[in-house]
């Protein structure tokens, strides 16, 4: 009876190795499974954040072109604008010059209101 409850428990204790390997085996599974995870979504995250940037690149690309071509819309139209009021200050200069040197060298005589 002793040779066969030895036999026994030797079997008990290799069920029992047999289990605690079985165990070990899936714990490292599920540790490489989590690592492999991780990696993939730092690969995935890497992705999707130069995607982005490169979108917001382009954006902002195509933003400062519209902003050179409205500053350049902008400089022309104040060059047309300086070219027009400078045109009319020419135009009338001479009047104006004319007006001027009459009313300097003809005298008005006004009484003043205290006298």
């Amino acid at each position: 009876m002793s040779a066969q409850n030895s036999k026994e428990i030797q079997k008990l204790l290799q069920a029992e190795k047999k289990a605690h390997e079985i165990v070990q085996k899936a714990r490292g599974y599920r540790t490489q499974k989590l690592k492999d995870a991780k990696t993939d979504a730092a690969a995935d995250i890497e992705a999707y954040k130069k995607k982005k940037e490169e979108d917001f690149s382009k954006t902002k690309n195509a933003d400062s072109g519209s902003n050179t071509k409205a500053e350049a819309e902008a400089e022309e139209s104040a060059k047309s604008e300086l070219a027009e009021i400078k045109k009319a200050g020419e135009k009338a200069e001479k009047d104006v010059l004319k007006k001027l040197i009459d009313e300097v060298l003809t005298p008005k005589p006004i009484v003043h209101i205290n006298a």
